[in-house]
C-alpha cells in the first residue's frame, strides 16, 4: 500500500512536468509567430517607404532635368500649349455666344392672331397669361384699329384700305421672347394655338434654327481639333521621350542587370510627361488670356454698334483645371506609350 501512494505522486509529477513543457512550446510558438508577424509587417512597411520614395525622387530629378535645359523645356510646353489654346479658345468664343444671345436685339418676335369677334375681355385673361409665362419677356397688344393704321403708313395702301367696308387686318398679340432656344419656343406656340381665341400663331423660327446648327457645327469642329491636337501632344511628347530614352540607354540597361522592373524604369520618364504637360497646360492658360484681354476691347465696340452689350468672359476656375489636367493626361501618355514600346526592345544581355 506504502509502495502504491509513492508511486501515485510520480505519476502526478510526470503529468505536470508534461504539460508543462507543452505550455512552454506553446509559449515559444507563439513569440516565434509574433516575430515572423512583425517582421512581416516591418517588411512591408520598408517595401512601401521604398516605394514612395523612388516616386518622390523620381518625380524631383525629372523636374531638375527640364529646370536644367530651360529653352528646350519651354519650346517644348509652347508646342503644348499651342496644341491646346486653339480649341480652347474656340470653346470659348462658342461659351460666349451662347451666354449673350439673350442680351442680341433680336428680331424674332412671335404675332399671335386672335377671332375678329374675340371680346376684350378674353383678350386681356389671354395677354396676362402670356405675360405670366416663364419664355416671355413681354407681350403687347395691337387691336384692329391700330393694325391697320400701321399698315396704311407701311404699304402706302392707305386709299385702297380706306375704301374697304370691313378691317381685314385682326387684333394681334406681340410677343417677345426672353430666350432663342427653339424646342422651348416651339412648344410654347403649340400650346398658345390651344387657346379658342387664337386664329393663328406665326413666328419667323429660320434664323434660330441657322444659330443653333451654327452653334452645333461649332462644337464638332471643337471636339475634332481637340482630338487632333490631343494626338498632337501624344506624338510629341513620345518623340521627346524616345529620345530621352536613346541618350539614357545604357543607365537602363544596367538598372535591368541588377533587377529593375520595368515599372521602375518606366517611373522618371512619366513624371517628365507629366511636367511637361502641367507646364504646357498653365502656358496655354496664359495664351487664351491673353487673347481674350486682345479681343474683348474690338468686340465690344462691334457689339455697341449694334445697340449691345457684348462681356466677354473667360474660363472658370474648373475649366482652367480641366485644360491643365487634359495636358497632364495627354503628355503622360504619350509617354508612357513611348517608353513601354521602346523598353520592350531594351533586352540585357
Amino acid at each position: 500500500m506504502a509502495e502504491q501512494n509513492r508511486r501515485i505522486p510520480r505519476a502526478n509529477r510526470r503529468s505536470e512536468s508534461r504539460s508543462a513543457k507543452a505550455s512552454a512550446r506553446q509559449v515559444k510558438r507563439e513569440k516565434s509567430n509574433s516575430r515572423d508577424s512583425t517582421s512581416g509587417f516591418a517588411v512591408y512597411n520598408a517595401k512601401l517607404a521604398a516605394y514612395f520614395q523612388h516616386h518622390k525622387a523620381s518625380a524631383s530629378k525629372s523636374l531638375m532635368q527640364l529646370v536644367v535645359a530651360p529653352w528646350q523645356s519651354f519650346l517644348t510646353c509652347l508646342v503644348i500649349a499651342i496644341a491646346l489654346a486653339l480649341p480652347s479658345l474656340l470653346y470659348l468664343f462658342l461659351d460666349n455666344v451662347q451666354s449673350q444671345t439673350h442680351q442680341w436685339d433680336q428680331p424674332a418676335q412671335i404675332s399671335v392672331y386672335l377671332h375678329k369677334d374675340a371680346k376684350q375681355t378674353a383678350i386681356d385673361q389671354l395677354q396676362q397669361r402670356l405675360s405670366e409665362n416663364a419664355v416671355t419677356d413681354s407681350v403687347t397688344f395691337v387691336s384692329a384699329e391700330a393694325g391697320l393704321s400701321q399698315f396704311q403708313s407701311v404699304s402706302g395702301f392707305g386709299d385702297i384700305l380706306d375704301s374697304l367696308e370691313d378691317n381685314p387686318i385682326p387684333p394681334v398679340l406681340v410677343i417677345t421672347p426672353n430666350q432663342l432656344e427653339l424646342a422651348q419656343l416651339e412648344a410654347f406656340t403649340t400650346q398658345v394655338r390651344t387657346n379658342a381665341i387664337v386664329e393663328s400663331v406665326q413666328m419667323d423660327f429660320e434664323w434660330l434654327a441657322k444659330l443653333e446648327q451654327l452653334i452645333r457645327l461649332g462644337g464638332r469642329i471643337v471636339a475634332a481639333l481637340s482630338l487632333i491636337f490631343g494626338l498632337a501632344v501624344v506624338l510629341v511628347i513620345g518623340n521627346i521621350i524616345r529620345l530621352a530614352i536613346a541618350s539614357r540607354i545604357d543607365e537602363i540597361v544596367i538598372t535591368k542587370l541588377v533587377g529593375g522592373t520595368d515599372a521602375f524604369v518606366r517611373r522618371p520618364f512619366l513624371y517628365t510627361g507629366m511636367w511637361y504637360g502641367i507646364g504646357g497646360g498653365v502656358l496655354a492658360l496664359v495664351i487664351v488670356v491673353i487673347a481674350q484681354w486682345w479681343l474683348s476691347e474690338p468686340i465690344s465696340k462691334l457689339a455697341q454698334l449694334y445697340q449691345s452689350q457684348i462681356d466677354v468672359s473667360g474660363f472658370s476656375f474648373s475649366q482652367s483645371f480641366m485644360i491643365i489636367a487634359s495636358a497632364c493626361i495627354l503628355s503622360s501618355m504619350g509617354a508612357w506609350l513611348a517608353v513601354s514600346r521602346h523598353l520592350a526592345e531594351i533586352k540585357p544581355e
